[in-house]
């Protein structure tokens, strides 16, 4: 990272969508340190935040309705 801090990234859903992302990091993650490669991403990456928001947003409504099954 040519010894610069990382900007940390903004969680832009909801408290509620905040805390179910908090939830399976927890869940999934079992470094117990913050600094592993997941989250890392959590903390830095806006890019990746804002698709995984919009995944959740646009795909799961369909998934939960069997639209793909």
């Amino acid at each position: 990272m040519s010894g610069r801090a990382a900007a940390l990234a903004y969680f832009r859903g909801t408290h509620s969508e905040r805390r179910e992302f908090e939830a399976v990091l927890e869940r999934h993650c079992t470094c117990g340190y913050p600094r592993c490669a997941v989250h890392e991403m959590a903390m830095t990456e806006q890019r990746a935040l804002d698709g995984l928001l919009f995944v959740r947003r646009t795909l799961r409504p369909a998934l939960l309705e069997g639209e793909f099954s």
